[in-house]
């Protein structure tokens, strides 16, 4: 085919993306002047537009160029997926990220650069630094060569490819087309000889290279074909809602990867990978953007998803594996679960919510691993839907923790932990000792909880969500009241969960929670008003972002609390005093 021909007609078709395009050049087969009437057409732009509506935009234009010389030139494969679309630092992470089919190429000019007005930098690897990716890509032609094993080695664009990459790396001889099919004729003219080829070429190379850095780079692969694909699904999307909600709940895709798919990858990417912080904001869009009730925006889905890929496959130097336990959704043996992971000193998160459902749900565990470096615990995925407050069903609610407080623990403390107590009094001095609260609240707090220490000393423990609000509370497939996320499962007192969640109620139905659980079961109003003093302090020690109107609301609760809690106890007066936390 004329290949030059096809590319002055794109060419001269690309005013109307012009403005919005600040790189655009083309890759793979058409790009190395190879590209037969079957193949497809690889698109790369660079912009710094970001939105999903800009982006569906920008991409449906270049599509209709495509389509239109699909028509004219008679190449039906040369619109049969959209252009990748990047900034320019996503595009040199990617290049990064594959030397061998993207980087290197471009440094050896098998890219045709049509639009240019932003460089993109990249520096040539090679030598044992290839490796891992030589490894990693060389197996993937390999399954695409199996795959399409019935069309002969000279006429197969894989076994060229194959033969093109192992004379580059091996014999650093870069051969056009008619070399490899000569090369191929002469040498490899069976499937079995390019079999020999590739096989004891990877043999070759895998007795120099460390497994560990190979799967570390299939992993990366997976992320920017991720960001590629994915973006391509939500630039589907704008628009058609419709389709949106079949690809997020696993039925229709087009091009890349399901949220569930991509959960899987978050796993893949935290064994091997740093895990930045924006891991646990990506697990919770995950898990809200599966559910049959959509509660997050195709943008806002986009743009944690984004965040994530670049935090994780080019980590600042400065970046730290977070210290917390992460869940996101994914299926695992054609089921769908939740899967909470934790690594290091966070794994006591993962074994507090085995241990919660181990006692009192175990049919919901589905896998459990636990190690000195990393935990993870799978739990049946119940769907269902996150429920507004206003909506909040009251008598279910109380009825659920009157449930989840019927059970009684042997100590006080997290469960699973190896640390935990006999009695109220310490576990609450070991709580303030370890809080990030002021010294001047520690101090006010431990004063009052020696004060009262007959009373912390004969309080029996039971089991507590000890975050049982409204934001932990779903509504399930079946439509049955459910409390989610175990991972602060304690043996406490009944006082601290109703607290908690009087905290995280507006007035009105805070009070109606109150009274109908008090009905159910009898709570000690002082033990409740020091419960309450201690439970404020750690959550508001432990806001990522200081909140000054529920700060300023909160001093001023420890002012009375000084006075009402010290030598004349007003606990009532104290418990009045409601500090709504809005959900937190």
């Amino acid at each position: 085919m004329d290949h030059k021909a096809l590319i002055r007609n794109y060419q001269a078709s690309l005013c109307p993306i012009k403005k919005e395009v600040q790189n655009l050049r083309i890759l793979g087969s058409l790009g190395r002047l190879e590209m037969q009437k079957t193949s497809d057409m690889d698109i790369w732009i660079i912009t710094s537009i970001n939105t999903v509506e800009e982006l569906a935009k920008l991409s449906n234009k270049e599509l209709s160029i495509r389509k239109k010389l699909s028509k004219k030139l008679q190449l039906k494969n040369i619109h049969r997926h959209r252009a990748s679309i990047f900034s320019k630092k996503e595009a040199e992470i990617y290049m990064n990220t594959f030397p061998v089919r993207v980087g290197n190429p471009y440094i050896l000019k098998e890219q045709i650069e049509l639009i240019s007005k932003q460089n993109i930098d990249y520096t040539p690897i090679d030598g044992h630094s290839i490796f891992p990716d030589l490894i990693v890509s060389l197996e993937e032609f390999l399954e695409y060569f199996n795959n399409t094993i019935n069309i002969p080695p000279q006429d197969n664009k894989w076994a060229h490819r194959i033969v093109k990459e192992i004379y580059y790396y091996s014999r650093c001889q870069r051969v056009d087309k008619d070399r490899i099919i000569l090369e191929i004729t002469k040498n490899y003219s069976k499937p079995k000889n390019i079999l020999k080829l590739i096989n004891s070429y990877l043999e070759k190379l895998k007795k120099t290279t460390n497994n560990y850095e190979v799967e570390k780079r299939r992993v990366l692969h997976k992320l920017m074909w991720t960001l590629e694909k994915v973006r391509w699904e939500l630039v589907e999307s704008h628009g058609n809602i419709k389709y949106f909600n079949l690809w997020r709940q696993g039925k229709q895709k087009k091009y890349g990867f399901f949220p569930r798919e991509i959960g899987q990858l978050v796993l893949d990417a935290t064994k091997l990978l740093v895990i930045p912080k924006s891991t646990k904001k990506l697990g919770t869009d995950l898990i809200k953007i599966t559910r049959k009730q959509r509660v997050l925006s195709i943008e806002d889905f986009h743009n944690s998803l984004t965040r994530w890929i670049i935090d994780t496959s080019s980590p600042d130097k400065t970046l730290k594996n977070i210290m917390y336990s992460i869940t996101f959704p994914r299926e695992l043996a054609k089921q769908k679960v939740i899967t909470r992971l934790a690594k290091h000193k966070a794994t006591r998160f993962v074994k507090t919510e085995h241990a919660y459902y181990k006692l009192a749900d175990n049919k919901c565990i589905v896998n459990y691993t636990d190690s000195n470096k990393i935990s993870q615990i799978d739990i049946m995925d119940f769907g269902g839907k996150s429920i507004s407050t206003s909506k909040l069903p009251i008598r279910q609610y109380v009825s659920l923790m009157a449930s989840v407080h019927a059970h009684k623990t042997a100590k006080f403390g997290r469960l699973g932990d190896k640390t935990n107590f006999d009695n109220y009094f310490d576990y609450l001095l070991f709580r303030i000792n370890n809080s990030k609260a002021p010294t001047e609240h520690q101090k006010l707090l431990i004063n009052i909880v020696k004060k009262h220490s007959t009373l912390l000393l004969i309080q029996d423990p039971v089991m507590c969500h000890m975050d049982p609000g409204p934001r932990n509370l779903i509504s399930d497939d079946n439509n049955n009241l459910r409390l989610i996320d175990w991972e602060h499962t304690s043996g406490c007192v009944k006082e601290w969960d109703l607290e908690r969640i009087i905290s995280q109620l507006p007035p009105k139905q805070a009070l109606e929670f109150e009274t109908l659980y008090l009905k159910l079961t009898k709570c000690n109003n002082l033990t409740r008003a020091i419960t309450k003093t201690v439970m404020l302090t750690l959550f508001t020690a432990n806001l990522d972002e200081k909140d000054k109107t529920l700060e300023n609301q909160y001093n001023n609760y420890m002012n009375k609390a000084f006075n009402l809690l010290s030598d004349h106890p007003n606990p009532p007066k104290l418990l009045r005093t409601h500090i709504y936390t809005q959900g937190s």
